[in-house]
């Protein structure tokens, strides 16, 4: 959702926004490799292995970090390389620009969104064997997006109610 938000303000705006500084981090996977992990998870569970499970059985699947810095950036200079957007610049703006231009004003839901910590590491599911077949291709995800949405913007009503500004 994040990515999609973004990427309708940039081309609407003429340029990608990022909060403040951007020093925030979060872990990320490429969807495949996401579901590599619940195939693990599944040939686990169907072969009667014993596996944790409750609190000791929380799995995560992460191939590396990003601040929110550098995804800004990536959108940036994916849409500059494919001819949407004239510079790779990314603006710095406040949580409460970002709630205004990214999620209908809420600001609580701007600084969860794009200015949190969500980090993860993957140390009960590699100890299953999952391991990542996809790396870095994480990153090639904001091209795609952007030429994506380029063809096909999403239409209004795509858009969750609860986000729409009322």
């Amino acid at each position: 959702m994040q990515l999609l938000s973004m990427i309708a303000d940039a081309l609407s705006s003429g340029i990608v926004s990022g909060i403040e500084q951007g020093n925030t981090v979060w872990s990320h996977v490429h969807i495949r490799d996401l579901v590599g992990l619940f195939i693990v998870l599944l040939k686990q569970i169907c072969t009667g292995a014993t596996i944790p499970s409750g609190r000791k059985g929380i799995y995560f699947c992460e191939t590396g970090e990003h601040t929110h810095r550098e995804f800004s950036k990536r959108l940036a200079t994916a849409a500059y390389e494919l001819g949407v957007l004239p510079s790779s610049h990314v603006k710095e703006i406040s949580l409460e620009e970002a709630a205004e231009k990214l999620v209908f004003g809420g600001v609580s839901t701007a600084e969860l969104g794009y200015a949190s910590n969500a980090r993860t590491k993957a140390i009960l599911s590699r100890k299953l064997g999952w391991m990542s077949l996809h790396g870095d291709d994480w990153e090639a995800t904001f091209r795609d997006e952007v030429s994506v949405f380029i063809k096909s913007p999403p239409a209004e009503r795509d858009i969750p109610e609860f986000l729409r500004k009322h």
